[in-house]
C-alpha cells in the first residue's frame, strides 16, 4: 500500500497545477491546443513503451480495442468539457471544484459493478467519508449555499460535472488494466483522443482570430508530457496497486480530495482568484480531512475482500 501512496503523491503534486495549465489553454483555444497536448501525450507513451518493449514477441500483444474507448474518457471526454467549463465561467475556481467530483464516481462505479466486497462497518465509513468529500466540494461550488444549490452558470456546471463523470469512469477502468498493459492503455487513449479532437482543431485553425504562439504551444507540451503523461502513469499505477492488494479503491481515491485545496492555492497565487479565502472554504477543509480519515481508517481485525481480477 505504501507504493500506491507514493505514486498518488506524485500525481497530486503534478495535478495541483492542472487547473492552472488548463485555464491557460482555454484562454488560447478550445480544441487546437488540446490536439497538441494529446499529440505530445501520445509521443510520450510511445517512446516509453518502445523502451520497455524489449523481450516481447509482438509489440501490440497487450493492446485491447476497448482501450481506445475507455482511454479517451480520461483525455478527450475529460479535457474538452473542462475547457468548455472554464470558458463558460471565465475563471478556473468553479470548474476546478466541479471536476473534482470524479473520485466520488470512481467509488460509486465500484459499488454498482460489485467488484469490491467489504464489511458493513467499512462500507458505512466509506459512504460517510465520501459524503463529507462531496459536501466539501459542494460548499465551494455553491459558495456556501449548499442547501439552495444556487448555480449561476448551469452550462458551466454541467460541463464541469461531465468532465468529472468521464474521468471517474476512466479511473475505475484503469484499475482493471494489467500492469504489463498499462502503457498501451494510455497510449490508445491519447491516440483516440487525438483522432477525436482533430476535426474540431482543424476547423478552429481555419478561424482567423485563432493563432498559435510559442507560449500556448509550450503550455500544451507541458500538459501533454507532465500532466497527461507522467502523472497519468503514476495515478493508474496507484489504482492498480490498491486493487491488486484487494483493498477498496476509496482508500487511494480519498487522497484526491486534497487536490481542490492545492489546485485552488495555485490558482489564487498564479491567477489571482480569491474564492478560496471565503469562510466556507475552511469548513470544506475540515470536511476533506474527515473524509480522508474515514475512508482510510480500518480497525484491527476487520477484513476486506475483493472479487477484482
Amino acid at each position: 500500500m505504501k507504493t500506491a501512496y507514493i505514486y498518488a503523491s506524485i500525481t497530486i503534486l503534478c495535478w495541483s497545477f492542472g487547473s492552472y495549465i488548463g485555464r491557460l489553454l482555454s484562454l488560447h483555444s478550445q480544441f487546437l491546443l488540446a490536439a497538441i497536448t494529446f499529440a505530445f501525450t501520445f509521443l510520450f507513451f510511445l517512446v516509453y513503451d518502445l523502451r520497455s518493449a524489449r523481450g516481447r514477441e509482438r509489440y501490440f500483444s497487450g493492446f485491447r480495442w476497448q482501450y481506445l474507448f475507455w482511454g479517451s474518457l480520461g483525455y478527450f471526454a475529460y479535457t474538452v468539457p473542462q475547457i468548455q467549463s472554464f470558458r463558460a465561467f471565465d475563471s478556473a475556481s468553479e470548474t476546478t471544484l466541479l471536476v473534482y467530483t470524479w473520485p466520488i464516481f470512481v467509488v460509486l462505479i465500484a459499488w454498482i459493478v460489485g467488484k469490491e466486497k467489504a464489511g458493513a462497518g467499512q462500507r458505512f465509513r466509506e459512504s460517510l467519508g465520501l459524503l463529507c468529500g462531496l459536501a466539501a466540494v459542494g460548499l465551494i461550488a455553491t459558495e456556501g449555499r449548499l442547501l439552495q444549490l444556487q448555480f449561476s452558470n448551469l452550462a458551466g456546471v454541467l460541463w464541469g460535472l461531465l468532465a468529472g463523470v468521464s474521468y471517474g469512469a476512466f479511473s475505475y477502468y484503469s484499475a482493471t488494466v494489467p500492469k504489463q498493459n498499462q502503457t498501451q492503455f494510455l497510449l490508445g487513449g491519447s491516440f483516440a483522443s487525438l483522432v477525436l479532437v482533430a476535426p474540431f482543431s482543424l476547423a478552429e485553425l481555419a478561424q482567423p482570430e485563432i493563432t498559435l504562439d510559442a507560449a500556448g504551444i509550450g503550455v500544451a507540451v507541458v500538459a501533454g508530457i507532465l500532466l497527461n503523461g507522467m502523472a497519468y502513469a503514476a495515478w493508474t499505477t496507484a489504482l492498480r496497486e490498491t486493487s491488486s492488494l484487494g483493498l477498496p479503491l476509496a482508500r487511494i481515491v480519498s487522497l484526491i480530495f486534497m487536490l481542490p485545496l492545492t489546485s485552488l492555492a495555485v490558482i489564487a497565487v498564479l491567477l489571482g482568484e480569491r474564492a478560496s479565502f471565503q469562510g466556507y472554504f475552511l469548513v470544506s477543509l475540515a470536511l476533506i480531512v474527515v473524509s480522508f480519515v474515514l475512508t482510510n481508517w480500518k480497525p484491527v481485525g476487520e477484513t476486506v475482500t475483493s472479487s477484482q481480477t
